[in-house]
């Protein structure tokens, strides 16, 4: 199965949940410089690109209206990658401007000591419909020591009223002469992403990882859904501080059953998947072609390969010894695979991979295509 190193994916853009993911419009003709990652942890992690033969105006309304709009890639009939707008870059007449999901929280409350009393206390949490309704709930708790009741309060109202909607902050001003044309950048993430949107509220007390990850994610990560979570019987407590819901997920993935690994990741049509890591290699790595299976010879998009575990067949065979986990020493976990226009094969990153061997890598790659 050879690495079709010609295809491009098509990118459609439709409506953010709260608008039912009707479909917008198609920007595969008015993008450029267009990647996507996909993690073995996390499933759909991010991609990026540029807006092009926009005019200013149209450039300035995407960037002003478009962010958390869901975003798909296929590839011919397959759903290859999918999430939502998460931050875009404006630069024009030398100001860049941004505007970023990371940066609301529409769901607020404060955690504090008051005077002379060391028992920790919390405010109630102080909401904004009209941006929870667009966004969804995004929570924040804050912390203060040594203050009134009255103080804590105030200052979680404060934060919510400066943080509930996105607004354009100024990056940077730099004049370069000639370089005055209007530019956007667009940053996308996963769905995993907004799984860090609220804090886990379950209730307290000892049950099974399975019944964990179920409960959690159906009550506190609203912009995804349960697709397949197999059953782990290993008991877990519930965390007796604040922690994020993702953040508690891949903790209870990571501890997996006691003889096999598990990942979490979210999969087409945003499914949740909590899953054994197959030892089976699903990648074969050859020098010049990749196959998913030994002896296939047949057409594989680039586009559409996922994490799991490689084989290369570049290198003398050897079993491992069967306490192992992997099944052969030419075995690796692959943990990340970025795709772009950019270059033409995939990087496949496991999690000894540096940023310095990503740019090392990039630039023979685009050396090469030259």
């Amino acid at each position: 199965m050879t690495t079709n190193l010609s295809s491009t994916p098509s990118i459609s853009m439709y409506a953010p949940l709260s608008g039912g993911f009707k479909f917008f419009s198609n920007l595969t003709p008015y993008i450029e410089e267009y990647r996507h990652t996909t993690r073995l942890y996390g499933g759909y992690w991010a991609a990026s690109f540029n807006i092009i033969n926009f005019s200013p105006e149209q450039l300035k309304n995407f960037f002003s209206n478009r962010l958390a709009f869901h975003i798909r890639e296929k590839t011919g009939s397959q759903l290859s990658w999918e999430g939502l707008i998460w931050e875009m870059d404006h630069t024009e007449k030398g100001i860049t401007r941004r505007m970023s999901r990371a940066e609301i929280r529409n769901s607020v409350k404060c955690t504090y000591t008051d005077q002379g009393d060391n028992n920790r206390k919390s405010t109630g949490w102080y909401k904004n419909t009209t941006s929870i309704k667009f966004y969804g709930e995004i929570q924040e708790i804050l912390f203060l020591d040594n203050v009134t009741t009255a103080t804590a309060q105030a200052y979680a109202q404060t934060v919510l009223a400066e943080q509930a909607f996105p607004w354009p902050r100024i990056v940077s001003a730099k004049y370069v002469e000639g370089e005055l044309d209007s530019q956007l950048s667009v940053s996308c993430v996963g769905y995993s992403y907004t799984m860090n949107d609220k804090y886990i509220s379950i209730a307290g007390g000892s049950g099974a990882i399975s019944t964990y990850i179920t409960n959690v994610i159906n009550t506190d990560c609203s912009q995804v859904n349960t697709k397949r979570i197999t059953t782990n019987a290993i008991t877990v407590d519930k965390p007796s501080t604040d922690v994020r819901a993702w953040d508690w997920l891949m903790t209870l993935a990571e501890v997996g059953d006691g003889t096999s690994p598990y990942r979490i990741y979210v999969g087409p049509d945003r499914n949740v998947i909590y899953e054994p890591i197959s030892p089976r290699p699903t990648i074969h790595w050859h020098g010049q072609k990749i196959t998913s299976s030994l002896g296939v010879d047949s057409s594989l998009n680039k586009w559409a390969v996922q994490p799991g575990i490689m084989r290369d067949h570049t290198w003398r065979p050897k079993l491992l010894p069967s306490a192992m986990f992997l099944e052969d020493v030419r075995d690796g976990v692959i943990s990340e695979i970025e795709v772009g226009d950019q270059y033409p094969i995939p990087i496949f990153k496991t999690d000894y991979y540096t940023d310095s061997n990503y740019l090392a890598a990039y630039e023979r790659e685009r050396f090469k295509s030259k």
